[in-house]
């Protein structure tokens, strides 16, 4: 029996440079493939669909579709969008068609689940009418409009039917369904949001459902890559949005290039092996490498002590068009308290979206990013740095500036801080000697606490 394969995405044409062309071969693929299992010529041997069938959370599928039942049902019954799109002019319905097909694969674990889809093409979706998107969205909608999708809707294909009762497939049957899902969901949302201009402020106020693969090779001389990202997200200890929190951790050891779950630095690796990049956060600029399939599999769902479940973050960047409100990490200034230009640096630095406790210019490499890795709750390190931050930032009270040095101190050789640097900086920051200072400051109070937790995540909230 002939062995059908798919081509490798990385032969394809440019998904984003090359839309058409590559939008044509998986067209072609997909017809030939799906034609030949019809006539039961071949059919998909179990390692050649290894790649394709990663599991799909079932729960996340039931709410992509109760997003596109949503916007499906105001855009029918409000805005017409039936007889507006079964008459809006084939070229550009294409086009929206395209936009959404390519935003839908715009990551490789996205875009693999398209094997299973041969309905997911233009010329089905976009011909006859576009009688075929309209189909697939009436398939979607469920009985009764005003229940909560509790299970995953699945839509038949008769040669997708064929493909799943051959005994090899049995083992995947559900992920090929549940991917299928997905899939078909994800365009058909994405072509609404693209025929009403909504689709940037959608993926905005989202976050990304499914881990990505960490298939690029990166190298150990890579530089370490800035970030700027935000997320709600909230691991049960309550750190909120710790994804910088390691990542700056490792850059402080001096192991930027060190896996996000366990820290192993390429050194450490086997030989020939290489740390491994997650895709989508490399397209914003962002740092995630892990050093196995396993390491990103358990980031991406649990996180660490240091940082939240990476897939409350994956690809999502701060955007103008998001609905997240930024609040200041810093506090106003006391009257008769002048800041000078080392303490606005500082300030500079610490207004910038991010989990930094403090920025170090006088450290060997120039700039040092200092995190507490301690939860931000009342009597820990971190919450008396935070709070004596902030003291020293509203009239630089000595006794808050000795406090934040002697916090610093026992991560010192930890992390290769210079001591006498951190003396040096804080004195032109503050024009303070915390080797003279003798006084003790006052315990937190309430307020304070209050005021640091709110800052724990970037102080960002919808």
């Amino acid at each position: 029996m002939r062995i059908l394969k798919f081509n490798d995405l990385d032969s394809r044409p440019d998904k984003f440079s090359d839309r058409v062309r590559w939008n044509e071969s998986w067209e072609r693929d997909l017809k030939t493939n799906y034609t030949d299992i019809r006539r039961k010529r071949g059919i998909l041997s179990p390692t050649s669909i290894t790649d394709h069938a990663e599991s799909v959370d079932s729960s996340e599928v039931c709410r992509l579709q109760q997003d596109l039942c949503e916007y499906a049902v105001r855009h029918l019954t409000n805005d017409q969008f039936a007889e507006t799109w079964k008459g809006y002019p084939r070229a550009q319905r294409d086009e929206v068609l395209l936009e959404a097909l390519s935003q839908a694969c715009a990551t490789d674990h996205l875009e693999n689940h398209r094997v299973w889809c041969p309905e997911m093409t233009i010329s089905y979706l976009g011909g006859n009418g576009g009688r075929g998107l309209l189909s697939l969205l009436l398939e979607n909608l469920p009985v009764d409009l005003e229940q909560a999708f509790v299970e995953p809707t699945f839509i038949s294909h008769s040669e997708v039917d064929l493909l799943l009762q051959y005994k090899q497939f049995s083992m995947i049957s559900a992920r090929i369904k549940l991917q299928r899902a997905y899939f078909i969901t994800v365009v058909l949302l994405y072509t609404l949001l693209t025929f009403y201009s909504e689709l940037e402020e959608y993926k905005a106020s989202k976050i990304s459902i499914a881990p990505p693969p960490v298939e690029e090779v990166s190298s150990a001389r890579d530089p370490p890559i800035d970030n700027s990202t935000s997320s709600e997200g909230q691991k049960s200890s309550g750190l909120l949005d710790g994804f910088k929190e390691l990542e700056f951790k490792a850059y402080c050891e001096g192991r930027s290039n060190a896996c996000m779950n366990c820290l192993k630095k390429v050194s450490e690796l086997p030989d020939g092996q290489e740390l491994m990049v997650c895709r989508p956060c490399k397209l914003i600029k962002r740092s995630v490498r892990y050093c196995s399939r396993e390491c990103q599999k358990t980031d991406w769902k649990y996180g660490t002590s240091y940082h939240c479940a990476h897939k409350l973050l994956c690809g999502k960047p701060i955007l103008n068009t998001s609905p997240i409100r930024v609040i200041s990490n810093v506090p106003v200034a006391d009257a008769g308290f002048t800041r000078n230009p080392a303490l606005l640096r500082q300030i500079s630095f610490l207004e910038q979206p991010g989990l930094i406790d403090y920025m170090l210019f006088n450290a060997p490499d120039n700039e040092k990013i200092f995190i507490l890795p301690d939860y931000v709750k009342k009597g820990t390190d971190k919450a008396m740095f935070l709070v004596m931050r902030q003291r020293a930032l509203r009239n630089g009270n000595p006794a808050a500036v000795k406090m934040m040095y002697d916090l610093m101190k026992p991560y010192g050789p930890i992390m290769g801080y210079s001591l006498i640097d951190i003396k040096k900086q804080f004195q032109d920051e503050y024009e303070v000697d915390v080797d003279l200072v003798v006084d003790i400051p006052a315990p937190p109070a309430t307020e304070e606490i209050s005021e640091i937790r709110r800052l724990s995540s970037f102080a960002l909230r919808h």
